[in-house]
């Protein structure tokens, strides 16, 4: 209710207080208070900028965290160094919140790049977050990378790779490789990866 309050009366300037707020969650509607940040981050982009890029590289993880998110509500291509160095970060929280923001760079061809990296991340949520990222981009170049986590230990993760190769296009005829995939997805061993498998050949054969 403070940072309401807050936000209605001092405006954009206070930011970096809402900032400080959201990273700790005081208890306030997180939804709502996370609603009031970007906004008043979009309505003046220069200024939001000079308040979240040092919060970015900060040593306060969960500022830090809560930065890098809302910096994906006002991008800057000089932002994509910052978040290789964050995708490299101890922090999973962190990692997964610079998947989020990659994602604003839409297909700016090194944010494709950091995102395809992080398929590889050691956390299935992370792995979880770029596959989403990925299925809603539907570069081509992406699908190889895609596929390969058709084998991954964790049926969550298998079962989104199947959700992002749901979200592409039509599968040309000559596209066997994604095929075999979702027929191998189709006939796994758990039941949420057959079904979200089945769901994604008949997006494919509708699209």
């Amino acid at each position: 209710m403070l940072a309401r309050i807050l936000a209605e009366t001092a405006g954009r300037t206070s930011l970096a207080a809402l900032l400080r707020a959201f990273s700790r969650d005081l208890g306030d509607d997180q939804d709502s208070l996370s609603t009031t940040i970007y906004v008043l981050a979009q309505e003046d982009p220069t200024a939001a900028r000079d308040i979240l890029l040092p919060c970015a590289v900060g040593t306060d993880e969960d500022l830090r965290k809560a930065a890098i998110w809302l910096l994906g509500f006002v991008p800057e291509p000089a932002d994509l160094d910052l978040l290789a160095h964050a995708a490299q970060d101890s922090d999973e929280e962190i990692r997964s919140a610079v998947v989020g923001t990659l994602s604003s760079h839409k297909t700016e061809p090194a944010a494709v790049d950091l995102l395809l990296q992080l398929l590889d991340d050691p956390s299935p949520h992370v792995r979880i977050s770029v596959l989403s990222s990925l299925g809603f981009l539907q570069q081509p170049r992406t699908l190889r990378k895609i596929c390969l986590l058709a084998n991954d230990d964790d049926p969550r993760v298998r079962a989104w790779v199947a959700i992002a190769l749901g979200r592409f296009p039509a599968l040309e005829p000559a596209d066997l490789t994604t095929s075999a995939v979702l027929d191998q997805l189709a006939a796994d061993a758990d039941p949420y990866v057959r079904d979200h498998a089945a769901e994604a050949r008949q997006r494919t054969l509708r699209s």
